[in-house]
């Protein structure tokens, strides 16, 4: 505790420095809330939570206190076990936003992004050591996210091609009688389209969920099917 309180009054004494006159001014104007002062005192004497609780009822009464936003977002980031990285993020870009000519900019934005990455470590369940960017670790994770979206949209469009299909085949059993029965020998046959690209051994995995039932579909076909290998587009096969 003693060394992340030193810490974190050395980071504000290197702030502090590089303070333009006006900003300097506006953050000595909020300190002198006096929720801001009181919230300071339990720094020194250690106690954080009561510290951040004082900055957060000081925020509540006035959200415009940049510099409590600042001090606040500086204690969150440095707690120990259990991290506040929302609002820590929140609390320091609330600051920029209030103090957009701050020469502290450039070092807020660097400290943004540290939190950013510790947060995202965390979600992902990996541990990164200083600034080790992640974003590639994250264009991996979408990308594979992307891929089983398209995997199941794929097997989605031919359930639904293959419902479809046995709609049109119990229609036309139906309606086709005598003419239908004489035709395809009994009402309940299936039959399907050939599309280009497709093979026999695709067609039996469509139906059957077994490349190997290629073979039964080539006999009942024989009449139709010339060369097993090479299946014409707009043959109706009759599938057993």
């Amino acid at each position: 505790m003693k060394k992340t309180l030193y810490m974190l009054f050395m980071f504000v004494v290197v702030m502090g420095a590089g303070c333009s006159a006006d900003t300097g001014d506006q953050d000595d104007l909020d300190r002198m809330v006096p929720l801001a002062q009181k919230a300071r005192l339990k720094v020194d004497a250690g106690d954080i939570e009561a510290a951040i609780t004082l900055y957060k009822k000081a925020l509540d009464d006035n959200a415009q206190l940049g510099r409590v936003h600042l001090d606040l977002a500086l204690l969150l980031h440095a707690q120990d076990g259990k991290k506040d990285y929302a609002g820590t993020i929140y609390h320091y870009q609330k600051y920029l936003e209030l103090r957009p000519e701050s020469e502290k900019r450039r070092m807020i934005k660097n400290r943004i992004r540290l939190v950013s990455q510790e947060y995202a470590g965390k979600i992902l369940g990996r541990t990164y050591s200083g600034n080790q960017p992640i974003i590639t670790e994250l264009e991996e994770e979408n990308k594979k996210l992307k891929a089983d979206l398209a995997l199941s949209q794929e097997r989605s469009r031919l359930l639904k091609k293959k419902i479809l299909q046995r709609n049109e085949l119990a229609l036309v059993s139906a309606v086709s009688g005598k003419k239908g029965r004489e035709k395809f020998g009994r009402v309940g046959k299936r039959t399907y389209t050939v599309q280009p690209g497709d093979t026999l051994e695709k067609i039996a995995v469509f139906f059957y969920n077994d490349a190997g039932k290629a073979t039964d579909i080539s006999e009942n076909n024989k009449a139709l099917i010339k060369n097993p290998n090479r299946l014409i587009a707009g043959q109706v096969l009759v599938i057993p």
